[in-house]
């Protein structure tokens, strides 16, 4: 059930103030927090309503538990790649900028982001020497465990940077427990792929002089079987 002082709410975990029923409303309980007793949940109303469209209310409150429902989800933790405005892309070129956001992860957690050429499998160590962002950018969770406001930039592509395909992993390695090494049973390292560095498109210009070279040269190639079967 509803009451009208959950309207009103902003951060923290929910108590009613007073029983005052408005009604009825669905919600998605994604997971708890033992130390704070406390369900944390995600609302329907849009970011601007309370943690981020996100909300922690108190065990038994509201009767929660004797009206909810039970279903699986994958609640696998992961990482997306993102451009500067959040847009989830998988594909940069030179002069990108590459964030990331992240889901399911532990609340109020430090985790390091890395960068390291794909693939990477459970058990790998995870390579300075591979992270072409030279520094590993720290990041914290929010209280639901995410990471998607604000966003954190770990690489800028430089716009002298080669022209080669190179397929990336995103790795958030938690801070403390992980330890250099990629563990996904862990729920503290989350991965996702990132494709690197792309080859332009050529301009029209070289597309026009190349394909004049290569008229040129089969023309060359032909006088040359004329003459030499004279």
């Amino acid at each position: 059930m509803s009451m009208r002082t959950f309207f009103s709410y902003t951060e923290g975990v929910y108590e009613h103030a007073w029983r005052d029923h408005v009604g009825g409303h669905c919600v998605a309980i994604v997971g708890w927090n033992d130390t704070e007793g406390c369900w944390i949940c995600k609302n329907s109303w849009g970011t601007g309503w309370g943690e981020n469209g996100w909300f922690r209310i108190k065990w038994e409150e509201c009767n929660i538990e004797y009206w909810s429902l039970h279903s699986e989800f994958d609640l696998t933790p992961r990482a997306v790649s993102c451009d500067s405005e959040g847009v989830e892309k998988d594909s940069f070129v030179p002069g990108d900028n590459i964030s990331v956001k992240a889901l399911g992860l532990s609340p109020g957690t430090d985790y390091t982001a890395w960068i390291q050429v794909n693939p990477v499998n459970e058990g790998d160590s995870l390579v300075p020497g591979e992270d072409p962002s030279i520094s590993q950018e720290s990041v914290t969770t929010d209280v639901n465990g995410n990471i998607l406001s604000p966003l954190t930039q770990i690489w800028s592509i430089p716009t002298e940077a080669p022209a080669t395909c190179i397929e990336y992993d995103i790795v958030l390695d938690r801070a403390g427990t992980g330890n250099g090494t990629y563990n996904a049973a862990d729920d503290a390292i989350d991965s996702a792929n990132v494709a690197g560095i792309l080859a332009p498109v050529p301009e029209l210009p070289t597309i026009i002089l190349m394909g004049v070279g290569l008229l040129a040269l089969a023309g060359y190639v032909e006088l040359r079987r004329k003459r030499f079967f004279k």
